[in-house]
């Protein structure tokens, strides 16, 4: 009877561990661009500021949790970087999200309030509070709720003017297509990535970073994955290259059942 339990026990660990995925990425072969150099005592070291992404991609789904985890510090004798963490996405086609994409400004959902064509500089929308010029706000057209935004102008919003019950939305580059009025339109933001830790100050001593994030949180139509690391991001400008470093290790991708 003892004998079967202890079989029985070895069999469930066994499932755990099935269900379970450790991933090392504490190799510079499964980054790019080829950036980082391993020392001897299994550290990775970067000395330029770089956007590392893996190789691979992670297929997502809903019954794990997903875990870019290690740790990091500021090189010996080098200026105190910032660095990210987080992931880069992609659709089940496996073709990359952009930002803009996928940070959209909900509330900000308004329709054409007449054509616009192909070429112009300029829409007129109903009017709606929340679009303002900014550098970083585009327009999504054919909006869906809970959608990716694949139809997005080219280029951002310079001017909005009061028009009445309407606005007239003016952009950096000529829209690209015909559009009906009556068409849903909303905010998309180009922006930062999706990042899951971050210190603005890469400190001497050893951090560890590591969040588990559900599928639900990531962005809509996510169906892959690759762990992103902004490398000494946000040096001073005409910094001494000797002067940038850091280094990374126990980076690794853990993908967990939810039970």
């Amino acid at each position: 009877m003892k004998k079967a339990l202890i079989v029985a026990a070895l069999f469930a660990t066994a499932a755990i561990s099935a269900a379970d995925q450790v991933i090392d990425l504490n190799n510079p072969d499964v980054w790019m661009p080829g950036k980082f150099v391993k020392n001897q005592d299994g550290t990775l070291v970067i000395k330029s500021s770089n956007s590392m992404q893996t190789k691979n991609l992670y297929p997502i789904d809903s019954k794990h949790t997903y875990n870019f985890s290690g740790t990091v510090r500021k090189a010996a004798n080098a200026v105190t970087p910032a660095t990210y963490f987080g992931f880069l996405f992609f659709d089940k086609d496996k073709k990359y999200i952009a930002p803009v994409m996928a940070l959209t400004d909900k509330k900000s959902v308004t329709e054409l309030a007449e054509p616009a064509k192909k070429g112009a500089v300029t829409i007129k929308i109903k009017a709606n509070k929340l679009w303002v010029a900014k550098s970083y706000y585009y327009a999504g057209f054919n909006v869906q709720d809970g959608k990716l935004s694949r139809d997005n102008s080219p280029g951002y919003i310079t001017k909005v003017a009061n028009d009445g019950a309407n606005m007239i939305v003016t952009f950096k580059r000529p829209i690209q297509k015909d559009y009906p009025a009556g068409t849903k339109v909303r905010i998309q933001m180009a922006g930062g990535y999706y990042y899951t830790n971050y210190f603005s100050k890469t400190s001497d001593q050893w951090k560890n970073f590591g969040s588990n994030i559900k599928a639900a949180q990531f962005w809509p139509e996510a169906a892959y994955l690759r762990p992103l690391i902004l490398a000494n991001w946000m040096i001073p400008a005409k910094t001494d290259k000797t002067k940038i470093g850091s280094e990374y290790k126990n980076l690794k991708l853990i993908i967990k059942e939810i039970k």
